[in-house]
């Protein structure tokens, strides 16, 4: 079976990447792709370099990397482009020309139940994936199945057009081990990731605990903040450092003793100047991608406690845990003075990553529920 992968990655790493590899956008399509899967950018989710691994004809898709895509369009179509909207309009053809069987759209806000229905390819499942915001309004219909790791989300996906909802997580590229085990830790505790005055205003909360802890006890940090970047406050100044991304990432994870993690807020909203309602759809159990970045790192992770945590890793053994401030603070106290049980939990959340939560291990998953869903498809039933 032919599987499709359309995803897209912040215009500021891919910004980032072609200013590093000067050369780049003179390269195949292909040769694109790869260096793009290569440097890891939001490689937890790249997962269709690894579908071939259980029996698909696979091909992915970076849709709002212009250099790939108009360099897709120079090999494969002698046409111009029709419109100004050229990401959906290279994406349509590409779609028309690989003609997947398995459609996974990785970015359902980008292409969401509107763009599905200008296809003239009907695709035996369509796939989505989303773990983040929402505007109430989206339109999902056409979705066959929703992936995510929030159960409201998908219990919300459902009321929006898509016929099922199923749990998937994301999932460590082992590869990325080797390119960073020789790394030398440098700083007692670091932190990846983005900073907000609305999505993450608990997450600035901590941060600024750990600062003022830092600066009191002469902790080293790095925390790597992208977002509003303008609006953080005094007392983070000091330990911030430039945004990192892919591989550049996980490197800055490694130089941490202690890899800190506390998810952002996730929920739908109304863009109504006269409704500013958001209605939490994170639940209770929510898992990031943070908690597989680091442990298949091989740092370790002391990142906010969630009912489903243990799901993944024992806590106490594999990462660490925190539920409120206080906890937080001792146990990065207790953590630094006692390296060895630190290294330990480390190890050992890195070997659960890698045996249990590897992208691999994520792409015989994702063809499981593949099976499932044209099972479903092809005897006309319908579940819940």
């Amino acid at each position: 079976m032919r599987f499709l992968q359309i995803h897209t990655f912040y215009t500021q790493y891919l910004e980032s990447l072609y200013s590093r590899f000067k050369h780049l956008d003179k390269a195949s399509f292909q040769d694109q792709i790869d260096v793009l899967v290569a440097d890891a950018f939001s490689g937890v989710h790249m997962i269709a370099p690894y579908m071939v691994q259980v029996g698909y004809e696979s091909q992915l898709v970076i849709a709002n990397c212009q250099q790939a895509q108009f360099q897709w369009l120079k090999e494969n179509s002698g046409y111009p482009l029709q419109s100004n909207n050229w990401i959906e309009e290279i994406v349509i053809r590409q779609i028309e020309d690989f003609k997947p069987d398995i459609l996974y759209l990785a970015d359902p806000i980008q292409f969401e139940g509107k763009f599905l229905r200008k296809l003239n390819h009907q695709p035996k499942l369509v796939l989505g994936w989303r773990a983040a915001l929402v505007q109430h309004d989206i339109d999902w219909s056409g979705f066959d199945v929703m992936l995510s790791s929030l159960r409201p989300l998908l219990e919300f996906a459902v009321k929006r057009g898509v016929k099922y909802g199923e749990l998937f997580a994301p999932g460590f590229p082992p590869s990325i081990v080797e390119r960073v085990q020789g790394i030398t830790p440098s700083k007692d505790i670091v932190f990846v990731g983005q900073y907000t005055q609305i999505q993450h205003a608990k997450r600035g909360y901590y941060l600024q605990q750990i600062a003022r802890t830092a600066a009191d006890k002469g902790y080293t940090c790095a925390f790597h903040l992208s977002g509003q970047r303008e609006i953080i406050p005094t007392t983070l100044k000091r330990y911030l450092y430039n945004p990192v991304y892919g591989l550049e990432m996980h490197k800055a994870l490694r130089v941490g003793r202690i890899a800190f993690d506390s998810r952002g807020d996730i929920f739908i909203f109304n863009k109504n100047k006269n409704n500013r309602s958001k209605i939490d759809i994170s639940g209770k159990d929510p898992v990031n991608m943070r908690i597989f970045e680091a442990t298949g790192s091989g740092v370790f992770l002391l990142t906010e406690h969630f009912q489903n945590v243990s799901k993944f890793f024992e806590v106490g053994k594999e990462i660490e845990t925190f539920t409120d401030e206080k906890e937080l603070i001792e146990k990065i106290e207790f953590y630094i003075e006692h390296p060895d049980i630190r290294e330990k939990i480390a190890r050992r959340g890195q070997e659960k990553c890698l045996k249990y939560h590897s992208i691999e291990c994520r792409a015989r998953e994702l063809d499981r529920i593949i099976r499932k869903h044209l099972a479903i498809r092809k005897s006309g039933s319908r579940g819940c």
